[in-house]
């Protein structure tokens, strides 16, 4: 798997990779390439993991703490080498943690000067606006860094490089709520599609269809025949700092249409990752084809050259790193292109194999990766999952972020004799296994080779998420999340006893966990009769359809009542149509919905579909409901066109008991009335509709 650059604490629960297992290296033809580990690159880097700092909110300057080990790390890093790059989260007044979506729309504020992806029009202004007065008032030395700033447009966190005087000015800010280190980390690196049982699946006719994967990689061969013609979209976030070189192909730093999400330089190791992943997603040619061969893939190229053996180790250089600010561009890129109710990307899910510091507490990983975390937290408001690689340590005790974050799906490898491969990294809080060893993939330039890492059982997960998408296009990451679970294969890993799902792909179409998916819903209106006609794509434990109605007045919809029940197909994948036809309708407006029932008893509402019955004449007076009454009665009067009416209610000697409308009505929606008995003596009533165009009354009993 690819390693992300991720900031991590140094505590008894976050610790630097021991050394690496020997099948942690990427392995292609039978012939290892050469391997760089996280361990090598804490070790050279000289490095201290950086716990986030984090300002007390109190409101003054220098209300950073100057004793946290973690400030003081920071400052010894700026002190002797110049400057840090570091990723900065503004405070915006409230929850840090709040999602994209639960940011307020506007305009956004001028972007200031300096920035490399300045916030859109549509970004929230008060992101904007503290991003502009924090990167106003840095101090001088600032004016000229090694890299732009780059201001996230959806949510409050700026990158950059910070010099002493710099660094001391963010962390006396009172608009600063937390302080990380922007860190570089390098690349980790049969037919399992069968053995997940994609075949069977699009045997059925779900082969993700419809649907995209985000691959945020190396980048993705284009010219390769298993993914010639899959990209729809392509981006490039990758630094030019005092240690990294860009490699978007235009040179810039970010890039953004056609050409950009082409992977980089094959020669330097780990260039052709992105290919291999993209390939096992969603490849499909005439001899090789990916879980989701029928998804297309959305390329960003999140990584960078580096130089210098103090990064890449001892006579690996050059070789690829990915900043995390990088990997936060690309993250809140696909975020603005899947909440984009007009956009054309049905995204499924994002693939990250890629990964950095190991974690044993989940809660200590959210709490040390929260930009990650908050940008993961808003793709999952949008119904977007988050797929990353567990990592190839061989722990048995934690795992790398950012598949600790616990808003992250995360995946270990098991190989194909259903065991736990022995360099994939197992914790309590893992989520699934997929194939990771010796699995058949893509190689940049053309051809394949067996690999093995977590980095590829990941891409088999986000794979069948696009393929469980193209079944249930309204499924939720947490419904297809709880499939893949409960439907998965069972391994126990010998080296600490916990027992695991392996994906399991057709299973989890048809055993039950996934809801009944809704295709059509329409009501027709044939006279006086309301014909509702609906279909399904599938159904899973469907017991049944109660017909609900609803009567809208001018006042608005009135309450939901049940008026039928069709049953259900129970579990199926063949399509199904349905129709009910709603007998002897009175002129109105009605809105119509389904209650679909499990066997279990749990239920989901349809959309609601709203018809019109016309008058056959000018107008339509409704009989009373109830007749007889005792406290109160109601009916409705429509008009085919607006004229000034008056209603009114006698009694059996014709005297006037109470006048009800007398005034101008609209046409085309019913109008309420209600008949309140309090008072009134039992007998026989009679209630009158008087227009510019008519005259019709009706009785009603009230009994005491």
């Amino acid at each position: 798997m690819l390693v992300a650059a991720r900031g991590g604490p140094a505590s008894e629960t976050s610790s630097r990779p021991p050394a690496a297992h020997p099948e942690s290296c990427i392995q292609v033809d039978g012939m290892k390439t050469p391997c760089v580990y996280v361990l090598l690159l804490a070790c050279l880097m000289g490095l201290a993991a950086v716990e986030p700092v984090q300002a007390q909110q109190s409101g003054k300057r220098g209300s950073l703490p100057r004793t946290d080990p973690s400030y003081k790390t920071l400052i010894h890093r700026a002190r002797t080498e110049g400057s840090v790059p570091v990723i900065v989260e503004l405070n915006l007044g409230g929850s840090a943690a709040r999602t994209m979506a639960e940011v307020a729309d506007g305009a956004s504020a001028p972007a200031p000067a300096g920035v490399s992806a300045p916030a859109p029009a549509d970004s929230p202004p008060a992101i904007a606006r503290v991003q502009a007065r924090v990167l106003a008032g840095l101090p001088r030395s600032a004016a000229a860094p090694m890299r732009p700033a780059t201001a996230y447009r959806h949510l409050p966190f700026l990158a950059l490089d910070a010099d002493l005087e710099t660094l001391e000015w963010l962390m006396g800010s009172p608009e600063v709520l937390r302080i990380q280190e922007d860190r570089p980390v390098p690349p980790l690196i049969s037919s399992t599609v069968e053995l997940v049982g994609a075949e069977e699946a699009w045997a059925r006719g779900y082969s993700g269809q419809g649907q995209t994967i985000a691959i945020i990689d190396s980048g993705v061969d284009p010219t390769h025949h298993t993914l010639a013609g899959k990209i729809v979209a392509e981006a490039c976030f990758s630094t030019s700092s005092y240690v990294s070189t860009t490699l978007c192909p235009d040179g810039t730093d970010e890039q953004i249409g056609p050409g950009a999400g082409v992977h980089c330089d094959p020669a330097i190791p780990g260039c052709g990752h992105g290919t291999q992943v993209a390939s096992v997603a969603a490849g499909h040619d005439e001899t090789y084809a990916g879980v989701a061969r029928d998804a297309s893939i959305l390329s960003i190229q999140v990584f960078s050259r580096f130089d210098s053996e103090s990064y890449c180790g001892a006579g690996k250089a050059p070789c690829v790193l990915s900043w995390t600010s990088d990997q936060l561009a690309a993250l809140d890129h696909v975020y603005g292109l899947a909440s984009d109710p007009d956009g054309p990307l049905s995204i499924a899910a994002v693939n990250l194999s890629l990964g950095g510091w190991k974690y044993t507490d989940q809660d200590l990983c959210d709490a040390h990766n929260a930009p990650m975390k908050a940008y993961v937290d808003s793709l999952r408001s949008v119904n977007v999952a988050v797929v990353a690689a567990a990592g190839n340590n061989g722990y048995a005790d934690g795992l790398v972020s950012p598949a600790c974050i616990s808003s992250i799906v995360s995946v270990g490898a098991s190989t194909t004799y259903d065991e736990v491969s022995s360099f994939s990294n197992s914790a309590p809080f893992l989520d699934l296994l997929a194939p990771g060893q010796a699995v058949e993939a893509a190689k940049a330039g053309g051809g394949y080779g067996a690999a093995s890492g977590t980095s590829l059982a990941a891409p088999h997960v986000a794979g069948a998420w696009a393929v469980l998408r193209s079944r249930a296009p309204s499924a939720t990451v947490d419904e297809i999340e709880a499939a893949l679970r409960i439907t998965g294969r069972p391994i126990v890993d010998a080296r600490n006893g916990l027992e695991k799902p392996r994906l399991q792909v057709d299973q989890a179409l048809v055993a039950g966990a996934l809801p009944v998916e809704l295709t059509a819903f329409e009501g027709r209106v044939e006279g006086q009769t309301v014909r509702l006609i609906w279909s399904t794509a599938s159904e899973t434990n469907n017991a049944g359809f109660e017909v609900e109605q609803a009567l809208v007045t001018a006042a608005g919809p009135g309450a939901w009542r049940q008026i039928g029940y069709v049953a259900g197909a129970g579990t199926t994948d063949t399509p199904q149509t349905y129709t009910y036809p709603v007998a002897a309708v009175e002129p109105g407006v009605y809105r119509y919905r389904l209650k679909q029932v499990d066997y279990d008893g749990t239920f989901a509402y349809s959309p609601e579909v709203e018809v019109q019955i016309q008058p056959a004449g000018a107008h339509y007076l409704s009989p009373a409901h109830p007749n007889p009454f005792h406290a109160r009665a109601a009916f409705t009067l429509t008009l085919t066109r607006p004229q000034q009416v008056t209603v009114a209610v006698y009694d059996a000697l014709g005297r006037r008991v109470t006048v009800l409308q007398d005034g101008y009505l609209e046409a085309g929606v019913p109008h309420s009335f209600t008949l309140d008995g309090t008072g009134w003596g039992s007998g026989l009533y009679l209630y009158e509709a008087v227009g510019e165009t008519f005259r019709e009354s009706r009785t009603v009993l009230h009994a005491r």
